[in-house]
């Protein structure tokens, strides 16, 4: 099985209209710590700037953090902001801070390839990791589960079936 990145690409207008100029950030200095990367820790009205990108590293409850991936993950997102600035003509969106945000899931790895009910998980199997991951992400989340002013990119540390990136209503 392979590992699957969910790219939460619903808030594409989000993404769109949050393409500005800007520089290079040093979003890629950020280092997990163990307290500062993780998403709990972001409070505040200025915690997360509208129409931003965030990028969130979701844990199962029986996975433990990856420390490799953490760094990848954290790597790629001022790689990957650079690319599209380089394709769109200087446009490009911002990137939350911290980069990656730490979600802690109370649900096992097996609970995302799961049938859960199909108000979760859908009614397709294709689709249950997909949509297990995205009800999981957005009772975390809360209310800062806001795609007005986010678009999400997650990496869930989970083998999956089904989906990688897709365009679904959530």
């Amino acid at each position: 099985m392979k590992r699957f990145i969910v790219f939460a690409c619903i808030g594409v207008a989000a993404f769109i209209t949050g393409c500005k100029k800007s520089s290079f950030d040093n979003a890629n200095k950020q280092e997990y710590n163990g307290e500062r990367a993780n998403s709990d820790n972001a409070k505040g009205p200025n915690a997360f700037p509208d129409k931003t990108v965030r990028v969130l590293y979701l844990l199962p409850k029986d996975v433990s953090l990856n420390n490799l991936y953490f760094k990848s993950i954290l790597k790629a997102a001022p790689v990957l902001q650079e690319w599209y600035k380089d394709q769109l003509d200087g446009k490009t969106y911002k990137l939350n801070k911290p980069v990656v945000e730490i979600c802690k899931s109370q649900k096992p790895e097996a609970w995302f390839r799961a049938y859960n009910g199909a108000d979760v998980s859908g009614t397709d199997p294709t689709y249950y990791f997909w949509f297990n991951t995205i009800t999981e992400v957005r009772a975390l989340l809360k209310k800062s589960w806001d795609l007005t002013k986010y678009t999400f990119t997650i990496y869930i540390d989970a083998d999956g079936t089904g989906t990688g990136c897709k365009f679904l209503p959530c």
